[in-house]
């Protein structure tokens, strides 16, 4: 049996396909049940959990007691996130959650968990001035064309702003077998 690796996968080039959920004529009730499902999953089973490290260091780093949640649909990680801050390194950052189809019944569950999900949409290319802390954006960057992509990242590093950001998608699927062939 050989111990040389397969060649890697060849990588698909970015298609940005249509989904139902980001088109403004989607019912509330469909978007609604849709961010809800994802973000009960990412609660239940802790997908982010592993960030809560990165998170301090962003929120310490930053001088801001304050996580900015963009595209937070359905509510997102954050509020499990907290409370790993809290339980493992004793912090507990005030959270606001946002989106640009917020979420009303994902709201009221921010204010039962002692989040803020704010009422007025908020557009990841042009986060109000007022808008303030270390920005997180959880599996949210895929639905932004390239170019959108690049304004959310531009909009998070003005030079008016003090506070780090952090982005964390995870679209991207890795094989041990193709990791390895790239570190070569």
């Amino acid at each position: 049996m050989s111990n040389t690796h397969s060649p890697a996968w060849p990588r698909w080039p970015r298609l940005h396909l249509f989904e139902l959920i980001d088109q403004d004529w989607c019912p509330a009730t469909i978007r609604n049940h849709s961010t809800d499902y994802l973000a009960t999953v990412s609660q239940k089973m802790g997908l982010f959990d592993a960030v809560a490290p990165l998170l301090q260091r962003g929120l310490e780093a930053g001088a801001t007691d304050t996580l900015l949640d963009l595209g937070s649909g359905g509510g997102g990680p954050l509020p499990r996130l907290r409370e790993l801050l809290e339980r493992e390194k004793g912090l507990r950052p005030r959270l606001l959650q946002s989106d640009l189809f917020p979420n009303a019944w994902a709201r009221e569950r921010a204010r039962a968990s002692g989040a803020e999900y704010l009422e007025q949409p908020v557009d990841a290319t042009r986060v109000p001035a007022g808008l303030r802390g270390m920005r997180t954006l959880f599996n949210a960057l895929h639905h932004f064309r390239p170019e959108q992509a690049m304004q959310v990242l531009a909009d998070g590093i003005r030079p008016t702003e003090d506070v780090l950001r952090d982005l964390v998608e995870w679209s991207e699927v890795s094989h041990p077998w193709t990791d390895d062939q790239a570190s070569r």
